[in-house]
């Protein structure tokens, strides 16, 4: 389907909501149905593994509204429905399950009566509630693909007997309660097919999860799935292991996989045997481009040669588990031809390192966290050319083998850096490209410290669209000096100067910014009445303060001076020491 084609199909869409005065907004194509114009909603219910589009439903109230209207004119359920395909959006996404508790039939009624989704999502974000799946046997549709299910009490032979009756593809449990009859005489005979599977923080009993991944047996669930060859299915695998130790044989499970695209091991605890039988698994992946896993150990490094020589890799993430494992020896960064992402997360690199990483030419996006950078200490010529990174993360990284390198002005490119976090002294920004001030487009500094020098390199980015500032120190100088010839006055729309110190110059000059929409700052009382007028006329539509006292203040001077129609108060989540308003 064509752009335009989608355009045409999403008005009609649109006309026919108007037509019931249902209030909506679209959100990367997502339909999110609201019961006020200015209700927020959470776009992480948006499942990028789920291959369809998404209709969420933000309050019980719209829900009743929608069942209530489709069920009365059925000419209108169908054109809904007709409307909702025609733009792939088979996902339905309940919210507010609280609400929905006591009405659970209405929404079995409502899933069985839309019957083209593909996809069911319950949620629950305030508490556990119970009830759903209570009878699974009244949800007829059995052509379900996905389903998800978070913050919700289950009985689990009620999920077992649903997912016996679907053919399911994907199946999410996020903080859910699996509640056992405790009869572990109960055997289950599900046949599961799952392409995709995300369990995170789910209680069940441990005999269950012994009977789940029959671990108690190791050789036999091998066998299992060799017997059921779903593996072939599989391109994506994410595990987290919460800090435990990998286990011994783990290796063996990963060697089934072997058509896998994408493989991410996190938070695991591995010793230098499980870390040699994993990377010999993982170089017979013939097909994996996307690999997250933690650094060889040294003595693993001869063995590993081969894997990290692999050159299909497009993304690669390497975790050490501590500050002394280096990452391994650099001949090998020469292999990759395709890498286009490159993390490292807690580790050693030397600066000779660092420099044959940036050669890799098809390299866009480059990330060093919470690392040293071992220095050098003979003289060394950076003589780079090519280089394509756009994205380049150094946060919470010892910078300080670099300061006589200039290396900053290697990246012509840039669309995003990040030097939070690195103490970095005053001037640091003078070295950045001049080629950036027409490509960067968010940078973060927070953490260290800026002068005039700073200021007069970052006021020529003419198209800085995020500059977070917080906690930085500003020596002999302040924010305001950016000036009125400030090439992104224009471009900003956020802005983070949180625990920095404000002068009423400063917010004066805040109103120079025409397209700002996120604000946050530290303020301290006495400058809260000078500061509500300049602040009232700002066009930004989020406004995070911090430092004050909401209840002598906000609630009888903000609440009165910045309250309009589209204005969303937003008192529930607020400390004694900060507050957020969000105006739509």
């Amino acid at each position: 389907m064509s752009q335009f084609d989608f355009y045409i199909k999403r008005g009609l869409l649109i006309a026919f909501l108007n037509i019931l005065m249902i209030n909506y907004t679209f959100y990367d194509e997502n339909l999110i149905l609201l019961e006020k114009s200015k209700d927020t909603y959470n776009s992480s219910y948006f499942n990028e593994h789920i291959p369809y589009k998404h209709l969420l439903i933000n309050k019980y109230k719209i829900f009743r509204t929608l069942k209530n209207t489709l069920k009365s004119l059925p000419n209108f359920l169908c054109i809904f429905q007709n409307l909702l395909e025609e733009i792939n959006i088979k996902s339905l996404i309940i919210t507010d399950y609280e609400e929905l508790e006591n009405r659970i039939d209405d929404i079995y009624l409502f899933i069985n009566s839309l019957t083209f989704f593909k996809s069911i999502v319950i949620s629950n974000p305030n508490k556990y509630s119970q009830g759903f799946l209570y009878d699974p046997n009244l949800i007829y549709k059995k052509d379900i693909e996905y389903l998800s299910l978070k913050y919700l009490t289950v009985e689990l032979s009620n999920l077992v007997f649903l997912l016996e009756q679907q053919k399911l593809k994907g199946l999410i449990l996020y903080y859910v309660d699996l509640e056992d009859n405790e009869d572990y005489s109960m055997e289950y005979n599900m046949r599961l097919n799952l392409e995709y599977i995300h369990f995170a923080n789910v209680e069940m009993n441990f005999f269950r999860w012994r009977d789940f991944f029959k671990f108690a047996d190791f050789e036999n669930v091998l066998s299992y799935i060799g017997l059921l060859n779903s593996y072939k299915n599989v391109l994506y695998l994410e595990i987290k292991f919460c800090n435990l130790y990998i286990l011994r044989d783990f290796h063996k499970i990963l060697n089934k996989f072997k058509y896998l695209q994408t493989l991410k091991l996190n938070r695991y605890i591995d010793d230098k045997n499980s870390s040699l039988y994993m990377f010999e698994a993982i170089k017979n992946m013939n097909y994996l481009e996307n690999l997250t896993i933690n650094l060889p150990y040294r003595g693993v490094y001869n063995n590993s040669d081969y894997f990290f020589g692999m050159q299909n890799f497009k993304v690669l993430c390497l975790t050490g588990t501590n500050l002394t494992q280096e990452i391994p020896n650099i001949k090998i960064w020469g292999n990759y031809t395709f890498l286009r992402t490159l993390i490292i997360n807690k580790a050693i690199i030397k600066v000779y390192d660092l420099i044959e990483i940036l050669k890799i030419e098809s390299l866009t996006k480059f990330s060093i966290l919470y690392c040293d950078i071992e220095p050098c200490f003979n003289y060394i010529s950076v003589e780079l050319s090519g280089i394509n990174i756009k994205s380049l993360d150094f946060t919470a990284t010892n910078l300080d083998a670099l300061k006589n390198i200039d290396i900053l002005k290697e990246f012509a490119r840039l669309e995003t850096l990040h030097l939070s976090n690195c103490n970095l002294k005053s001037g640091w920004l003078t070295q950045t490209n001049q080629s950036c001030n027409l490509s960067l487009k968010i940078l973060h500094y927070a953490f260290n410290c800026l002068d005039r020098t700073d200021l007069n390199r970052m006021k020529n980015l003419e198209v800085l669209e995020e500059l977070n500032l917080r906690d930085c120190k500003f020596y002999s100088c302040g924010f305001f000096e950016l000036g009125n010839d400030c090439k992104f006055l224009g471009s900003l729309k956020y802005l983070d100067l949180l625990h920095v110190e404000i002068k009423i110059e400063d917010l004066i000059f805040l109103k120079s910014f025409k397209n700002l929409k996120s604000l946050n700052l530290t303020l301290s009382d006495p400058d809260f009445f000078t500061a509500k007028n300049l602040l009232f006329y700002l066009p930004i539509n989020a406004l995070s303060l911090n430092e004050c006292n909401k209840k002598s203040i906000f609630e009888n001077s903000y609440s009165r001076y910045l309250y309009e129609e589209n204005i969303n108060l937003n008192l529930n989540s607020l400390s004694s020491k900060s507050f957020i308003l969000i105006r739509i």
